[in-house]
Order: structure tokens, then C-alpha cells, then sequence
């Protein structure tokens, strides 16, 4: 029997340089550069899920710390509603929003007056399914913000069509606790 067979049959380390280069020819799938793209392989996959586990915490309903009755609500499938909510000024938005690093950025695609965003029909009359429209207030709208732990924290607000409503503004929101979080 020769050297190497013995190494691995009794899980044995190779005792010269002569066997370690033997050893390699011997099981041509232990090269180094099947062993790095192993190792490239599962640091990849570990990469992954370590994103996407931090990445499902970042996920639910965020409400206004200096007024609880607004919120924000991230979706898993990149998509969000936006309520904001005062004595007078209401507003409600929907839409997709995209992570780059820490800053989210907020694309709006629908309002109180779609139905597909607005389903809790807020803000209708009973009696002719008419939006009030009066009221509404665009300028609390996140455009941008920054997602730290369990809160966001917005840099720029406003009504992007309506450039002059948009403006470097903080408001924080603080992720509301799960139920199994409790």
C-alpha cells in the first residue's frame, strides 16, 4: 500500500512535504483552488444569510414617535404605505422603496385616492364613496431616511411632485414591537 492511502485511511496528517504534495495528487478535489472557491462558496452563502436575517428585522409597521396615530409600514416585497395622521391634515401614500446601505429611498405610486392603497377607505364619506380632499397634507411624506436598529429617521420629507413642499426634516419612527416580541 502506499503512503497516502494509509494517511487517509487512518485520518492521519501527512509527515513530510513529500506525502503533503502526494496527498493532492492523489485526491485532485482537495487542490487550493477547489479549496478557495469552497471557501468563497460559503462565505457567500453565510454573507446571505446574515443580510437577509438583518434585513427581515427591518421589516414591519414604524409608527411616528411624536404622533402614534401616523406610521409607516415596510412590506417584505419592497413595498410600503404611509399614514399620516393630525387633528386637521391627514395623508395616506403607497409605494416601493429601495435600500442602498443604511438610506431608504421612497418611490410613491398611489394615494389615499386609489383604493388599492387606500382599502380602509380613510377619509370617505358614507353616503357617496367622494375623497375629501381638503386637508390633505403631503409635506410629512419620508422621501429619504435612515434605518438605524429599530428606527427610522427621515432626511429629506415632502411631496415630490411638489418641489418646494420638499425639505430637510426629522421625524423619527420606532418600529412597534411584534407580539412575540412582548
Amino acid at each position: 500500500m502506499n503512503d497516502f492511502y494509509l494517511i487517509a485511511q487512518e485520518n492521519q496528517e501527512p509527515k513530510d512535504d513529500f506525502q503533503l504534495r502526494n496527498l493532492g495528487r492523489q485526491f485532485p478535489m482537495l487542490t487550493v483552488g477547489t479549496m478557495n472557491k469552497l471557501l468563497s462558496t460559503m462565505l457567500f452563502v453565510l454573507l446571505a444569510l446574515v443580510t437577509t436575517f438583518g434585513q427581515d428585522e427591518l421589516f414591519g409597521k414604524y409608527t411616528l414617535t411624536d404622533n402614534p396615530g401616523s406610521y409607516l409600514i415596510l412590506h417584505a416585497d419592497r413595498t410600503f404605505k404611509f399614514r399620516y395622521r393630525s387633528h386637521a391634515y391627514w395623508d395616506l401614500a403607497c409605494g416601493q422603496f429601495e435600500i442602498k446601505n443604511d438610506t431608504i429611498f421612497f418611490n410613491y405610486t398611489s394615494d389615499m385616492f386609489d383604493l388599492s392603497c387606500n382599502s380602509e377607505k380613510i377619509n370617505m364619506t358614507d353616503t357617496s364613496e367622494y375623497f375629501l380632499k381638503t386637508g390633505v397634507d403631503k409635506t410629512y411624506r419620508p422621501v429619504t431616511a435612515t434605518i438605524k436598529k429599530k428606527e427610522i429617521r427621515t432626511i429629506k420629507t415632502g411631496d415630490i411632485t411638489d418641489l418646494a413642499t420638499v425639505d430637510r426634516r426629522t421625524h423619527y419612527f420606532k418600529r412597534e414591537r411584534r407580539r412575540h416580541e412582548r
